[in-house]
């Protein structure tokens, strides 16, 4: 039996089904009657009814929305509108039909299948660019707003039927908006995609953590397999804080080098940006041949 949404988006959009629910919020696929007005189908994302009265939930949702919806580029998730003051608070999304780089590669390790190196260098370079974007982004008078996503991770990396790469969820980023800072020795994001200097509460968080993660969803994409993930958040954090990193067979020497840079246990050793990270990749795929091609999905 489908479930009711007994709070209605807003009009003109219905509700289509609901696509999960979180910690944090419930998520649904809705639909506007008129397509010809703007997107035929979005995604809204509310609060939890009963964390409304979180000021530190409702500071993240906020961040969310507001850099969503004011960072425009085609590698990051858009938020098409927000209402902050609503009880529970809601956005609506851009919907990106293909699902995210989570459930593909589950679907893959079922089949022990791995995505070719040509789709897994498609998604990369698009996640790069994403990250380019956001870490350079400006407000309205041209200052730095410092952002670092602090939360890549494949359920964060959602991919369109016909291949397009878009970075979303910005609730963990540290950046000038961020009405609360995050207090010292609390941990935002997924533990097995942190950078080391993350899991040892040496740093906040920097542009090259982010890159860090790229280098961990990297691996996951070249090897087939989970990297640092262990059963337990304790367990999980002291494998990333060894920061032991197996060899990946089967790639080419310099798609090798570049993953183990990315991969790096000191940040300085790391591509200073994510535009170097991405120029540096592309020189490794060019020197050893292998083409850039998109994942395009048929479900």
């Amino acid at each position: 039996m489908a479930e009711t949404l007994y709070d209605p988006p807003p009009e003109p959009w219905k509700p289509v089904r609901k696509l999960g629910s979180g910690g944090m919020a419930e998520v649904w696929l809705v639909r506007r009657a008129d397509p010809e007005a703007g997107p035929a189908d979005a995604v809204w994302k509310r609060l939890h009814t009963h964390l409304s009265d979180s000021d530190d939930l409702l500071a993240m949702f906020e961040l969310e929305a507001r850099l969503g919806a004011f960072i425009r580029h085609e590698n990051l998730c858009r938020v098409l509108e927000f209402d902050l003051a609503a009880r529970p608070p809601w956005m609506l999304l851009e919907y990106v039909d293909g699902g995210d780089l989570k459930r593909l590669m589950a679907e893959l390790s079922k089949k022990n299948e791995r995505l070719p190196l040509s789709g897994s260098a498609h998604i990369l370079l698009g996640l790069l660019c994403g990250l380019e974007a956001l870490h350079g982004a400006t407000d309205e008078n041209g200052r730095p707003l410092n952002i670092v996503h602090r939360d890549v991770n494949p359920s964060n990396i959602l991919l369109s039927r016909l291949g397009k790469v878009k970075l979303s969820d910005f609730g963990m980023a540290r950046s000038a908006w961020n009405r609360y800072a995050t207090a010292p020795g609390v941990l935002k994001g997924r533990f097995a995609y942190l950078g080391p200097e993350r899991a040892r509460g040496e740093d906040p968080g920097g542009v090259r953590s982010d890159l860090f993660s790229v280098g961990v969803v990297a691996f996951e994409l070249f090897s087939g397999r989970r990297l640092f993930y262990r059963n337990g958040r304790k367990a999980t954090l002291e494998a990333v804080q060894r920061a032991e990193i197996p060899v990946v067979s089967g790639i080419p020497k310099p798609l090798s080098d570049w993953l183990s840079a990315m991969l790096a246990a000191d940040p300085t050793d790391r591509p200073e940006n994510a535009r170097q990270a991405g120029e540096t990749l592309l020189k490794a795929l060019r020197d050893t041949g292998i083409a850039v091609l998109p994942v395009v999905r048929a479900t």
